[in-house]
């Protein structure tokens, strides 16, 4: 399944690295760039870091 944040804080952090563990496929929409991209990459292969 695909899974999409809008935002970068801790409950995106949490859902999405449990979602992905999980094999899901997770996107962060984020104001901040960086932080969506450090999200995803703690969060391993299965999410995207992307910027609105």
């Amino acid at each position: 399944m695909k899974i999409g944040f809008w935002g970068s804080g801790n409950m995106s952090r949490v859902l999405g690295g449990a979602w992905s563990v999980a094999g899901h496929h997770i996107t962060f929409g984020s104001r901040d760039v960086a932080k969506a991209r450090n999200i995803a990459e703690e969060i391993g292969s299965g999410g995207n870091g992307w910027h609105k």
